[in-house]
This record gives C-alpha cells, structure tokens and sequence, in this order.
C-alpha cells in the first residue's frame, strides 16, 4: 500500500506533535511506502491575517488555525499538490485544517487525538474564545471528519466526541493508541525493581497545566508520612521554584538525555489538568514506570488504575492521594506487580509497530468505504 502523509507538522523534527509525528511516520515507512505530501508551508488567508491582528489589538483571542477562509486557502493549495500523487490513501494527522475543504479523489483516513469540542474551555488555548473562532472551529472539523472515509482517533474519550458532537458513525471510528516519544535505548523489557529512596519523575513543559505545584506538594507530602522518595523534574520551571523545593530541577533535554531520565527512575508523576493522549504516559510505560496521573481526558485509556499506575481524580484533596499512591508504590511487590504490567501494556498495544499495522488495517477500509 502507498500512503500520502499530510500533516502541518515538520515529518524531521523530534518535537514535533509533542515528539509523536517522527516516530509514527518511521513506523509506517517501515511497513508501507509511503510518499510525502508538504503541509508545513500552506499559509494564512488575508483575511485572517488581518482578522488576528484585528483581535490581538483588542485584547482578543482570534485562531486561523481554525478559520474557515484559511481552511479553504490551504485545501486549494493541498488538492493541487495531491493531483501529482499516486498513492491509495491520504493520511491526514492532526490536519482538519488542511483537510477540511479536500476535493481530492483518493480516499482520506483522519487522525487524531481529540475534536475542537473537546479542547474548548480544556486545553488553555481554548479558553474562553469568542463566538466567531468557536464556530469556525466546529465548522472547519466538522467538515474535515466528516470527509475522511475512516476516522482513527487515540482514545475513546475522543472517539465518543466524533460520535455525540459530530454525528459519526461508530462503524467508521477507530481507537489506535500511540507509542512512546522516548523510546529505551534497548528493546529489551524487564520488570524493574524500586530503589530506595523511591526515584520519582516529573516531565513538565507547561508547568501550569501539568500543575507543577501540586507535584511538588504531593511529594511534600509523601515524605510527611514516611515515604522515602526524590523527585525530579524534568522542563522549564518559574525560577522561584528552584528555591523552595528540594526537587532537582534538570530543565529542558534532549529525547536522547531523557531516555536516560526515564531509565533512572521508579515512577512518573503526570498531575495535568488537561491531557488529550499524554506521551509522558506512553513513554513511562515503555520504560516499565508506573504512573500517577490525573484522570482527565483520554488518559484513562493510557492508565489502567490499579494495574499499571494509579489514576486520581480531580479536587481539593488531589496531593493527599498521590501521596498514598507514593507510599503504595514503595512496596516492592506492588511496585513490580505494576512495572510488569506497564511493559506489558507497551509491549501488546501502546507501541508503534501495533500501531502502524492497526492504522494500514484501517487504510484498507477507506480504499473501498467513501466518505459519510
């Protein structure tokens, strides 16, 4: 099967996509050829342009990124440059954007992690947008799903989204989980053993969002009732930060210098108040971590609570829980049981050769289903 793989973002970079579109596309070109289709260089309307501008001196939130005249700008532009490709099937990742006014011939397969319903008032970008960018929004996506022959998303919180908001068929959705950003430097998996004290991580781009005081406070509190634990943290932190915490705080690395994070810890700690599909998670399990995480969003598909982490609800007492979890997580035979099942979970769904075959299964299906 030949693939065209449409996305905006940089197919090269390691960061891209939260570092998830490199080592999907290796994955696919590893068991399809697959033929590449420039999306990174398609630009913004005039008229949005000027609408941006227009809002930004308000004080105003205005996202071309989701704007109907950019939309079909971009569709215009990506149908041309598709009339030169011979390939089976269009893969288009996380680009309703660019899809959404398509009128190529070639069936389309749509892939993503969560639809504009669900990040709006969710994600901070999303926060209180004005009438005009949320209904372009919904009008942009809803248009780009509903033109795909087959929608493949990364959980089922946004499956059920593509269902109740926009009408889908079930029929026509797929679940396929991600692997890991971070990748072992060996591919052999082996249940780990806790040291003592108990190593914890915490993989922070966004402190806000990632709720990077409550982390902190979390461990405060694990050592309060006697668990032996450290902690490290891993992205950019506000500098006061550094002063009132014993944590060690490395900053911003390199995939290659946090796969070796990942290798020298216990336990991930992911406290975000907003996750669509958290590659933290993803990666935590192919290094055999047990996580603590915030039971929001998609994440409830990554962590099986009781199993291969724990996950916590939202509220006021959020720190006192982790902090049990920690405690929990100190027994060796609890920690073990749950390491084996992290690599389990890696190893039998949440890995990108799995992912890749699920995902040309899929592809398979669009070549003879046309769109809904």
């Amino acid at each position: 099967m030949k693939v065209a793989f449409v996305t905006p973002w940089d197919v090269n970079s390691p960061y891209s996509w939260s570092g998830m579109i490199q080592p999907m596309h290796r994955a696919l070109a590893r068991q399809c050829e697959v033929v590449d289709v420039p999306a990174t260089d398609l630009g913004v309307s005039v008229a949005d342009r000027f609408l941006a501008r227009a809002s930004g001196a308000l004080g105003r939130a205005y996202l071309p990124g989701h704007a109907i005249a950019t939309a079909i700008r971009q569709g215009r532009i990506l149908d041309r440059r598709l009339s030169w490709v011979d390939a089976d099937v269009v893969l288009a990742v996380v680009a309703s954007q660019q899809t959404a006014f398509l009128r190529t011939r070639i069936p389309l397969v749509a892939l993503s992690d969560a639809t504009f319903p669900l990040l709006l008032d969710f994600y901070p970008a999303y926060h209180s947008l004005p009438a005009p960018s949320r209904m372009q929004g919904r009008i942009v996506e809803r248009r780009a799903w509903r033109q795909a022959s087959r929608r493949i998303v990364t959980t089922t919180w946004a499956r059920d989204s593509l269902v109740h908001d926009y009408g889908i068929s079930p029929s026509s959705c797929h679940v396929i989980p991600l692997g890991p950003g971070i990748a072992p430097v060996s591919s052999r998996h082996e249940t780990r053993t806790p040291h003592d004290p108990l190593r914890l991580l915490a993989v922070i781009r966004d402190w806000d969002r990632k709720q990077g005081d409550l982390v902190l406070k979390a461990v405060q509190f694990a050592r309060a009732n006697g668990a032996s634990a450290t902690l490290t943290v891993v992205g950019p932190v506000p500098t006061n930060r550094s002063r009132d915490s014993d944590a060690q705080f490395l900053g911003a690395l390199s995939p290659e210098e946090l796969s070796g994070v990942y290798a020298d810890h216990d336990v991930l700690i992911d406290l975000a108040h907003a996750n669509c599909s958290s590659v933290t998670l993803t990666d935590a399990a192919a290094f055999g971590l047990p996580s603590n995480a915030t039971a929001i969003g998609g994440v409830q598909d990554l962590v099986d609570s009781g199993t291969t982490g724990f996950l916590v609800p939202m509220g006021s007492n959020m720190a006192s829980i982790v902090a049990v979890r920690i405690s929990q997580l100190a027994d060796p035979a609890t920690y073990a049981r749950m390491s084996a099942a992290a690599i389990e979970k890696h190893r039998d769904v949440m890995n990108w050769e799995r992912w890749a075959a699920d995902l040309l299964e899929v592809c398979n299906l669009a070549t003879w289903a046309g769109p809904e």
